[in-house]
Parts: structure tokens; sequence; C-alpha cells
């Protein structure tokens, strides 16, 4: 059987890590399995190298950033080569483009054009563990590119999808959860998930997976289970189903996007004009509003200068106000619009509670709601209680 198993940076932070990893890849080899295992940096690493980088330039060039970054993932694959010879199983590295993953230029977060998989289905004649760097590719003019924050998601899932297998992503967390465990204690996990709510569930906030690595299994129809590494016992684990029920309304989880700066602009007459300067900062755009000639908009507080800065330059004359210290929280799901009466119970909750909300948004499968930062901790906490995403066993 073969399968794409994925390792995230913090289950390869160390050789004692890399170690385990190899001798449970070995037991999977000696019942008759293939491997093709996709590896992030060690830890930290990506930290640590755009660190440095930023000490020799406070905006290093974008192309020589990336040649830096793929470095991470290099120094891993090779590491568990290594180990998974030493202890006699047959297994070699590839960077990126040795694997045939081919990008766009866009440096820093490059999409991916092609992947052609004949030489790892050649290899895998020879081997029984072919190891692949996250995370990276090469464009046409023969650069190194990198994927962007959770590329190496993206490129087990697009190797998955290639080669027609299940992909398992393994991380430090044994679950998908209701909520963020970090925030919420005691939360329930989701055992089985379908794609479209996990895609909501990774663009509103949770960390656990990337949304591009949940757009590709969608597209090419590819079974992901995401449990936590060297656990043995998969009923641990989350399932991403291609199923749905629609038959009653359900809330999967309450996410939650924090550190958000709030854009307010006035009397704007060339709205084309404001997605084409987001575009070229390559923005994502959360709770926009167009209403009585008025746009309103959040984004990630660490870009919002920037964005201002870009707009301002954009527009000679421009109405517009940035507020701080804001914050997104949604609950994710299904039958938000067609059963009113779920919106009409959780916002009555919230403002007896004295939860102000700056805006809210409903749909069928999401209500999100932008309001101060301050309030975060509290709104999750009554949010969790409302919807009981708790867990009172424990």
């Amino acid at each position: 059987m073969l399968t794409v198993e994925k390792y995230g940076g913090s289950s390869v932070a160390t050789l004692s890590k890399i170690k385990k990893i190899a001798q449970h890849l070995k037991k999977s080899v000696q019942s008759k399995n293939k491997i093709v295992v996709v590896l992030s940096a060690m830890g930290k690493t990506t930290n640590k190298l755009l660190s440095v980088a930023q000490k020799l330039s406070s905006t290093p060039q974008k192309r020589e950033q990336d040649i830096l970054l793929c470095t991470g993932e290099m120094v891993s694959i090779s590491l568990l080569a290594i180990a998974l010879n030493e202890i006699k199983v047959k297994a070699i590295s590839l960077c990126g483009f040795q694997a045939g993953i081919k990008t766009t230029s866009n440096f820093g977060k490059a999409f991916v054009k092609e992947v052609n998989i004949t030489k790892i289905k050649k290899l895998l004649t020879k081997f029984d563990v072919v190891i692949v760097a996250g995370f990276q590719g090469m464009d046409c003019h023969k650069n190194l590119t990198t994927l962007g924050r959770g590329g190496s998601d993206t490129t087990a899932a697009l190797l998955a999808a290639k080669l027609k297998c299940p992909c398992n992503i393994f991380t430090d967390v044994n679950s998908i959860f209701m909520a963020n465990p970090k925030t919420v204690k005691n939360v329930k996990p989701l055992k089985h998930v379908d794609i479209d709510s996990t895609l909501e569930i990774a663009s509103l906030g949770a960390k656990v997976l990337d949304t591009r690595c949940l757009e590709i299994a969608k597209k090419f129809n590819v079974p992901i289970f995401l449990g936590k590494s060297l656990e043995e016992d998969k009923s641990k684990g989350s399932f991403v189903s291609m199923q749905k029920n629609f038959e009653e309304p359900k809330v999967l989880a309450i996410c939650e996007k924090e550190d958000l700066s709030f854009f307010e602009i006035k009397n704007l007459k060339n709205l084309d004009k404001i997605f084409e300067s987001l575009e070229k900062e390559n923005q994502n755009v959360l709770g926009f509003q167009f209403l009585n000639n008025k746009i309103c908009f959040a984004i990630a507080k660490n870009d919002a200068k920037k964005v201002e800065k870009t707009l301002k330059n954009t527009f000679k004359i421009l109405n517009l106000k940035v507020y701080e210290n804001f914050c997104m929280i949604s609950v994710v799901g299904f039958g938000f619009s067609s059963h009113p009466q779920i919106s009409k119970n959780m916002l009555k909750k919230l403002f007896e509670n004295n939860i102000f909300l700056q805006a809210v948004d409903v749909s069928e499968t999401k209500i999100s709601m932008l309001l101060k930062q301050s309030l975060r901790q509290k709104t999750m906490q009554i949010l969790a209680q409302h919807f009981g995403v708790i867990n009172e066993k424990n």
C-alpha cells in the first residue's frame, strides 16, 4: 500500500524525534508499505532563518530569501534519509524541484503549476521511502521558490493527488478540535468532518491544516487523516471526508483570528482600485463590507501599516480610518441562513454579557463577528458554553 505522510516542524525538531520517526516508518515498511514522506524544517528553523536575513536587511530580496528558507527542509529530509538507511530501510531524499514540483515566480508564496511524479514513481521501485522537502519548488527560470506558510501540507496533498493515495498529516496535536484548545479547555475533538467545513475552519483561524492543502484534497478527492506524530491509535485523530449532511443545522467549530486592524474608507468611487492595491500586497481581506458608499474590512495587524501606505499612495485624497486591536471569531457549521434563530439566540447571549460587535456576517456555513481583541477570551468561553463544544466528562 502506498501513502503520503507529512511531518511538521515540531515532529522533526530534534535528532531524537527524527530517529523515532525513522523507527515508526520502518514498522510500516515491514508491513509491505511504500511511503512518500513530506517534511517541514526542524522546529523553528524557518523563523530563525528569517530573523537572520532581517539582521542584514529590513527588506531582503524575496528571491534570495526563498533560497535561504529552502535550506531548512533540505536539512530535515537529508537527516531522516540518513537515519532510515542506518536502520536498513532503503530511503532517498529529494528537494522540491527534484520531486517535479514546478511553480510560479511569486517568491514567498508561489503557486504550483505542475507536479511531475515520474521520478518519484521510478524511485519507489528501488526505495521503500522517498522523502520530499515540503514548502518548496522551482519556477520556469530554475529559481528556487517557497509556497508560503503551511506549504508542506500543500506539497503533501499535491503528491497524494498525483499518486492517487491517502494523505496523512502528522503534527503536535491529535485532532481537529471544535475550538482552540489553548483558549477553551476540555474542548471536544472532531473525529469526522467534511472537507468544506474543514476548509471553512482553516480559513477562519484554525491553524491545524493549510487551506491550499484542503482545496487540493477537495479538487482531487484525496482522503486526509490528521493525527499526532507517532500515535498508533488512529481513533484519536480526525478524518476529513468528502460527504456532508445538511439534514439539520449543526455547529462544528468556533474559530478565532487575532491581532487584526479594521479599515474604514468613506466616499470612495474607485472600488476596483482598492482590490487592485490589496492584490498587489497579496493581502487576505476579512469581513469585507460595502454599504452606503463606505468600505470596511479587516487584515492582519502586521500588514496594516504597509496596506495603509499603499492605499494612501494610490489615492491622493482618501477618507481612511484604521482601528487597531480587533479580532474575528467565527462559528462554523451549516444551516445558519435557513435557521436564523441560531444567530438570534447567539447574539442575545453575547449582548446579555456586554459583548458588543463591530460587524456580523451570516452565511449558510458560518457566522463571523468582528470585535475588540480585549473581548476575545470572554467571547470564546461564552460561545463554547452556548454551543456545547466543551467535553463535560473532563
